[in-house]
Parts: C-alpha cells; sequence; structure tokens
C-alpha cells in the first residue's frame, strides 16, 4: 500500500440464501422460532416450536418456506394479513399480505401466555429475581386498539395506507384487522386523503399517521416529510375541508395544529383530560383499567402519593379520588392536561411539576413526605429514580412497566435496598406481539 494512501476496503459480500431443513427449538424474545443450522442460531418468523421447517437462511435470518411436521401448539392465525406475502404490486411497489403488526397469531392460547410470562421470568431471573411469583397474564381483547400508526406512501398515482411488512420498508394495504378498534381501522381510507394535499407538494414524502380515538372523535396526527410552512393555501384549505368532512376530534402536522374545532379530551378513571397532540395514552381502555385496578390496590389506604412519569393522568385521577396526589412529569403539555382537569368534583388535592426524573429524580428528603409513590417511566425504565426510592423511607411502591428488562433492573435496585417485591402481574395490551407490560407492588420489609 502506498505510504499516506487509505487502503479502500471492499464492501463485505451478502451471504448467499442457503435451503435447509431443521427443528424449531423456540421462541426467541422478538417472537420468531429460532433453529440451529449448520451450528448456527438463525431467527425464523412465523414458526413454532416443534415444527420441522423448510427453510431459506440468509445469514442468521430464514423464511420459512414449509412445513414437514406441524407442531402441536400450531393453530391457525385469525387474520389474513398473518404470515404470508406476494410481490406482485403496481409500480415495481412489492405489495404484501402479511403486516409487521403480529407475530404470534399461530401460537396455541396456553402456549403463548406461558411464553409471555416466560418473558419476564427470564429477566427477573438475570437480576437474581428467579424466586418472584409471575402472575397468570389479565388481557386485552381482539380488536380493542385505540391507537394506530398507518404508513402512507404515494404509489400508483394515489396514496396508500397500511403496515409496513416485518423488517421491511414495504407497505402493506389492509383488508382486516383483529387488533385495532373497527372505528380506527375503518378510517384508514379517510386518512389516506388527508395524505393527497401533501403528495401534490412532496410525491416522494413518507408518511407516519397517529391515529388515536378520543372522547370527542378521532385525533390525527401528519407525521412526515412535509412540515407546516411548506403548505400552500390550497392545501390548506383542502386539508380543512377534509377534516371537517370527517368530523375530526383535531388535525395536527407533525404536532402543528391546522383544525382544532373544540377540546380534545380522554377519560382517565372518569376524569375528562385535554389530550396533548400524539400524547400519551395506554395502547386499551380495558388495559389501562386493569394497571389502574392493580395501583389502586398497591397504594391501599395511603393519603398521601406521588405519581412519576405521570403522562397525562392515566394513574393520577385514579388515586386522587382516595388520596391527595403530587404528579410529576418531564413533559410540559402532560402536566398542563394535569392542571386543566385537577379541579374536577369528587377529588383529592392534586399537586404537579414539570421536572426530568432521569436527570433529577426526587430525592429521600423530597419523597419522605409519601405514604406511596407509583412510577411508569418511558422503556428505559427509572434507574436513577429507583436508586432514591432505596435510599428512602417510602412504605410503599408500585412499578409500571412497558419493558420487563428494565423493570427487572429496577426492581433488584429496590429489593437490594430492603423492598419486598412478592409477585409480578402481567398485562398483555399488545396481544399478538412480543410485547408485555407489567405492574407490581414494593413494600418496605
Amino acid at each position: 500500500m502506498v505510504p499516506g494512501r487509505r487502503h479502500k476496503r471492499k464492501p463485505a459480500k451478502a451471504p448467499k440464501p442457503v435451503a435447509a431443513e431443521a427443528e424449531i427449538v423456540a421462541i426467541g424474545l422478538q417472537g420468531d422460532g429460532t433453529a440451529i443450522v449448520a451450528d448456527k442460531t438463525v431467527h425464523v418468523p412465523f414458526a413454532a416450536p416443534g415444527d420441522v421447517a423448510q427453510l431459506t437462511v440468509t445469514g442468521t435470518r430464514a423464511q420459512l418456506t414449509g412445513l414437514v411436521k406441524e407442531s402441536a401448539v400450531r393453530k391457525a392465525p385469525v387474520c389474513r394479513h398473518f404470515g404470508h406475502a406476494r410481490e406482485d404490486g403496481p409500480n415495481d411497489q412489492k405489495m404484501g399480505d402479511e403486516c409487521g403488526g403480529c407475530a404470534l397469531q399461530h401460537l396455541d392460547t396456553d402456549y403463548y401466555n406461558a411464553w409471555k410470562q416466560g418473558l419476564i421470568r427470564q429477566a427477573l431471573s438475570r437480576e437474581g429475581l428467579s424466586h418472584v411469583e409471575v402472575l397468570p397474564l389479565l388481557s386485552s381483547s381482539p380488536r380493542m386498539r385505540r391507537r394506530a400508526g398507518y404508513s402512507v406512501r404515494w404509489i400508483g398515482g394515489k396514496a396508500q395506507i397500511g403496515f409496513l411488512a416485518k423488517g421491511s420498508h414495504r407497505l402493506v394495504p389492509m383488508e382486516e384487522c383483529h387488533v385495532l378498534d373497527p372505528e380506527l381501522f375503518a378510517l384508514r381510507g379517510d386518512v389516506a386523503r388527508l395524505c393527497e394535499p401533501l403528495f401534490r407538494l412532496n410525491p416522494t414524502a413518507w408518511f407516519t399517521c397517529f391515529v388515536t380515538l378520543t372522547d370527542t372523535g378521532a385525533d390525527v396526527d401528519l407525521g412526515g416529510d412535509v412540515a407546516e410552512e411548506d403548505l400552500d393555501l390550497a392545501a390548506r384549505e383542502a386539508l380543512t375541508e377534509l377534516a371537517r368532512a370527517m368530523k375530526l376530534s383535531r388535525l395536527t402536522l407533525n404536532r402543528v395544529p391546522l383544525y382544532v374545532p373544540g377540546p380534545v379530551t380522554v377519560t382517565f378513571a372518569g376524569s375528562p383530560v385535554p389530550l396533548p397532540p400524539k400524547g400519551f395514552l395506554q395502547a386499551t381502555k380495558d388495559g389501562e383499567e386493569t394497571l389502574q385496578r392493580v395501583v389502586l390496590d398497591g397504594i391501599g389506604e395511603a393519603g398521601h402519593v406521588a405519581d412519576l412519569f405521570s403522562g397525562s393522568g392515566t394513574f393520577t385521577f385514579a388515586m386522587a379520588k382516595r388520596a391527595n396526589v403530587h404528579a410529576v412529569e418531564s413533559v410540559p403539555e402532560a402536566i398542563a392536561a394535569i392542571n386543566t382537569g385537577r379541579n374536577q368534583p369528587g377529588l383529592r388535592p392534586i399537586t404537579t411539576q414539570v421536572r426530568d426524573l432521569f436527570r433529577q429524580p426526587l430525592m429521600p428528603d423530597e419523597l419522605k413526605s409519601f405514604e406511596a409513590v407509583v412510577f411508569d417511566p418511558p422503556r428505559a425504565g427509572a434507574e436513577a429514580q429507583a436508586e432514591q426510592l432505596a435510599a428512602s423511607a417510602v412504605p410503599v411502591v408500585v412499578g409500571v412497566s412497558c419493558s420487563p428488562k428494565t423493570f427487572a433492573r429496577d426492581a433488584a435496585i429496590l429489593t437490594a435496598g430492603g423492598y419486598r417485591l412478592e409477585a409480578v402481574q402481567p398485562v398483555d395490551q399488545f396481544i399478538w406481539s412480543p410485547h408485555i407490560e407489567v405492574a407490581a407492588v414494593f413494600r418496605r420489609r
């Protein structure tokens, strides 16, 4: 090599697909089957443990092409879009039957429930908490999801809406869905039409349209490659007229309001509260109510409670029926929503604070006035706050989490600090997916 001249590396060659036959030995953390092929673990979507499968293997991924023997825990999926694809779409766009939403419709219910419990047991075991009981799943029913993120692209001269196939940017137009609320699913054609004025400005744009069912109707945020300042008068007028015809509760573009005919509210434990654009909301109403029951049972008769990572008040208003509540959240719009709803009849006093609990957790001196603390952090967990709780004298802590891994880490911190964790309650709002939420009560020894 010439001195001073950087050697240019050749790009690595993509592995060639190889045909193989193997037994599926387990389901991995992301819901794919796993098999051993040529002494290497490969991941196989839509496979069931006990299947003897024909595979096309590329690197560590494999496509299921046929079954030599069908697993005893395999069952027929309920949706036509599960696990099958075709590539015959217009304009060289790959279209498909299968969406990327569900990974586990093909598993027997008992096996599915045990597998989700197993995810939690594995996470607890890694943190030295293998003795903790994992209770049976409390699951949402099908067709209950009240939030969705639709993908929209301009294909074949019109706006096409659907979901993305697993591990792909390929758009899958949907004809049925057994997860979404039927009202939410029925809106997809209208949402596609909302994007048409934007595609006239930028036909190559990508949009992820978040739709939420609220007390006052559908709340739609068009998130994508067109900004509010890019809109011309014709686009603004078209969007306003479409939103009015759809009777939307609100239309925003990348969270910037375009059409807001009145207040947009959701109800937490009987209390209507304003919902910020794309504001956090539990995925299903019955899942929300289940988590509220676990939290209320956990705090018991506590009269002064801190609600940390409170959001817009999922637990705040339920607890305020029996206790004084101090809600803490880093998002100002969420705290503003709680402030708007906190003076309703039948509620005990609610105080609020905008504070980043990752960087500035409540310290033991600040926690000493509370008889119970509830925390419900994002997926990253509440490590910094758990460390301060572990050093505090709070009698009861209730933890809620959408990540068994970070929950187990935080639980280990609390138990090392003198709390007793007796059992963990799984709550399955994301049916047929690898996601699972947990709630648990920690009591001072």
